[in-house]
């Protein structure tokens, strides 16, 4: 009925299957351990990438990647030029200047975990990351909504959902 922003929805996967092993001369080595060693570092480079090729054609990005965790929300700000992770570990008063920064068009992309999934307004939102997967309707529809909010200017509403395993 034209009361939200239009979305333009974009899955992406990886092929790496979390239940694989891989042999080596030292026995038998699961991704997971390898991603944590090799896989991960390039990964989240190959994401921010991912990220700034799908955004490149939005007037004034105002980017809301979602993280699963701290460590994740971290790495993450690390490789993604002029972000603010925002999370429990930052102290309050400055989640609070972040955020009105963010709100006021002074910050483009925000990194954050668990939170800006309700009671948060920022209407001029209008590209959404998913880094982190959710069992949850509740949690994926809050999150959604981050970027359902019609504004002046705003055409609609890019949603990258990065799922590492479509299983």
């Amino acid at each position: 009925h034209g009361y939200l922003t239009p979305v333009d929805y974009r899955m992406l996967a990886d092929e790496i299957l979390l239940s694989q092993k891989i042999e080596t001369e030292k026995g038998r080595r699961s991704i997971s351990e390898l991603n944590k060693t090799i896989f991960i570092p390039r990964r989240d480079e190959e994401i921010a990438n991912i990220i700034a090729r799908n955004i490149a054609s939005v007037k004034n990005p105002q980017t809301i990647i979602f993280c699963s965790s701290i460590k994740h929300c971290n790495r993450m700000a690390e490789v993604i030029p002029d972000s603010f992770a925002i999370h429990s570990a930052v102290p309050e008063k400055e989640r609070a200047v972040r955020t009105e920064m963010f709100r006021q068009g002074l910050i483009s992309t925000v990194l954050v975990v668990d939170s800006f999934n309700e009671g948060l307004d920022i209407p001029a939102a209008n590209v959404l990351v998913f880094l982190r997967s959710t069992d949850s309707r509740t949690i994926f529809f809050q999150q959604l909504g981050r970027g359902l909010r019609k504004d002046e200017g705003k055409e609609s509403v890019l949603v990258l959902d990065f799922v590492a395993n479509c299983e």
